[in-house]
């Protein structure tokens, strides 16, 4: 799973066995390590629920956990659709907008980086 984070918005990406793995156990983690004590990495998680109304974020303890509701991702996982976007209200300091998607195939990498991505629609039109 792919982490991009700019200003405030955080965008993931998932590879097929990645969506593959989300869709049979709801959940999905990564972790970037900065060093070797466990307070220095990074974790990421994708994860879906059913007592959650809309795709959201929260940030704890150098966590990232973005939740789906559950019928959100199924629908996601079984259609065409490349991406789901939505704005988090932060109060008087603006929104937070999270964007998970499909990881698509990229034009200037090696043919092993893109073994699992997805198609870029209308690819080959």
């Amino acid at each position: 799973m792919k982490l991009r984070i700019q200003n405030n918005t955080l965008r993931l990406r998932l590879t097929r066995s990645e969506l593959a793995r989300f869709e049979e156990t709801g959940k999905i983690t990564a972790i970037t390590e900065f060093g070797a004590a466990p307070s220095q990495r990074l974790v990421y998680v994708l994860q879906s629920s059913d007592d959650s109304t809309n795709l959201g974020a929260r940030y704890a303890h150098g966590s990232i956990t973005v939740t789906m509701p559950l019928a959100l991702a199924k629908q996601w996982i079984q259609d065409d659709q490349v991406g789901i976007e939505a704005e988090q209200p932060l109060g008087n300091n603006g929104s937070l907008k999270i964007i998970v998607e499909k990881d698509l195939t990229c034009f200037t990498v090696a043919d092993e980086e893109n073994a699992d991505t997805f198609p870029r629609p209308n690819e080959g039109v």
